[in-house]
C-alpha cells in the first residue's frame, strides 16, 4: 500500500471533518454536536482558514486516511528578512487500519520539506505523550527555550 501525501484543499474539508470527528468523538469520546453538523462546519472552517491552517492529507486508493495540519504564523520582519514564518504542527491523525505503515512519517516529512523550502524560522509540535518518541525520531528536539503558560 502506497500512500500519496499532498497539501489539502477546501474540497477535502468534508473528508477531513470525518477524520477529525472519528478521532475526537468516536475514539476519544468527546461529545458535542452530531457528526453531520460537525463535518459541515469543519468543511467551512477548513475553506475559511486555508491561509494559516494548512492541511496535508494522506490518501490510499483515493481515500483520505490521514492528515496533519501546519499552522502558519507570520513573524515580524527583521532587517535581514522581511518575510518570516513560523509553523506549528497540529492534529496529526491516521486511521487505525493504516497506522504503523509509515504514513505519519510521510506526512511529517512532507511538512518538513515545505517549511525548509520556505525557510521558516521555527517549527514546533505540541505532542501527545505517546507520540513524543515518534517526533524525536523525526528530528524534533526537546528545546528548553520554549515555555508554555498553563491555561487550563
Amino acid at each position: 500500500m502506497d500512500a500519496v501525501i499532498r497539501p489539502g484543499t477546501a474540497e477535502d474539508g468534508h473528508a477531513l471533518g470525518q477524520l477529525r470527528f472519528r478521532w475526537r468523538a468516536e475514539e476519544r469520546g468527546e461529545t458535542g454536536i452530531d457528526r453531520e453538523r460537525f463535518v459541515n462546519r469543519f468543511a467551512s472552517w477548513t475553506a475559511e482558514h486555508l491561509a494559516i491552517n494548512m492541511p496535508f492529507v494522506a490518501s490510499v486508493d483515493d481515500q483520505i486516511v490521514g492528515m496533519a495540519w501546519l499552522v502558519i504564523s507570520h513573524r515580524p520582519p527583521t532587517p535581514s528578512r522581511l518575510e518570516r514564518y513560523a509553523g506549528d504542527i497540529q492534529s496529526v491523525y491516521v486511521l487505525p487500519d493504516y497506522r504503523n505503515q509509515g504514513i505519519g512519517a510521510k506526512l511529517i516529512n512532507t511538512i518538513l520539506r515545505y517549511v525548509k523550502k520556505r525557510e521558516f524560522v521555527a517549527l514546533t509540535v505540541h505532542s501527545a505523550i505517546p507520540a513524543i518518541d515518534f517526533y524525536m525520531r523525526m528530528g524534533f528536539v526537546d528545546d528548553e527555550q520554549w515555555l508554555a503558560y498553563p491555561l487550563t
